[in-house]
């Protein structure tokens, strides 16, 4: 019984990066045969590039091929986001930090009613109780997108997604103005800055710098190029 109990443990313990290891898998197929099937001819950076984690500093793959407008180059690096309940915030560059905030049920179904930035916007009918978690900012390198791509006629930066969390965001940090009828608490100093948060949809640029995507949108990309033009 004990066993059982640990093996169950362990279980839920590696759920996400289980299911990370296969939605790569099943996306490196896909995009392989997507690719070859359009007229593209996917290049991987390294043995077992579809298992490449977040933090690296060059592209995991390249998809070349041909467009009307010439010779086009996909430089991808992959992003995964272990938890589904998540939102992904980029904060600016040069370089760059990464957050996360993320939903946790803690008891019964899942009852409460969210915007995209994860606010509670109304109660939930289930009687679940969840809660609201963020991150610390991590470092996230610059990607150099642009070595290994060869001498192709255009240079399209890819951030893909896989797994995709539930929103992505670009945020960036702004001076912050207090208003004369807003009064801070005592023995606190006014922040300098704040953050500007927008969010991202799929084909977006992220900080002007690199095109974001879910795995079936990118594949609709390879299908009907149009980001860059």
């Amino acid at each position: 019984m004990a066993w059982l109990l640990l093996c169950a443990a362990g279980l839920i313990l590696l759920w996400p990066w289980l299911r990370c290891l296969l939605r790569r898998i099943v996306m490196a197929a896909k995009l392989r045969r997507t690719a070859a099937g359009n007229g593209w001819t996917l290049k991987p950076a390294r043995l077992l590039w579809f298992l490449s984690p977040n933090g690296g500093t060059r592209a995991d793959c390249f998809i070349r091929g041909k467009t009307e407008d010439g010779e086009r180059v996909y430089s991808i690096k992959l992003w995964a986001s272990l938890f589904r309940m998540q939102n992904a915030y980029f904060i600016g560059s040069d370089p760059g930090t990464v957050r996360y905030k993320r939903i946790v049920p803690l008891a019964g179904r899942f009852g409460g009613k969210y915007g995209w930035e994860l606010n509670e916007i109304a109660e939930g009918t289930g009687g679940g109780i969840n809660m609201v978690t963020e991150s610390r900012e991590k470092k996230r390198p610059a990607v150099d997108y642009w070595s290994g791509a060869g001498g192709a006629y255009e240079v399209i930066p890819v951030l893909l997604f896989c797994p995709a969390p539930l929103n992505v965001a670009e945020a960036r940090i702004v001076p912050l103005t207090h208003s004369t009828v807003e009064r801070l608490p005592m023995f606190t100093r006014p922040a300098d800055t704040t953050l500007s948060v927008r969010r991202l949809f799929d084909g977006d640029l992220l900080h002007e710098r690199e095109f974001v995507f879910g795995t079936e949108a990118f594949l609709s990309e390879l299908r009907h190029p149009h980001v860059g033009r």
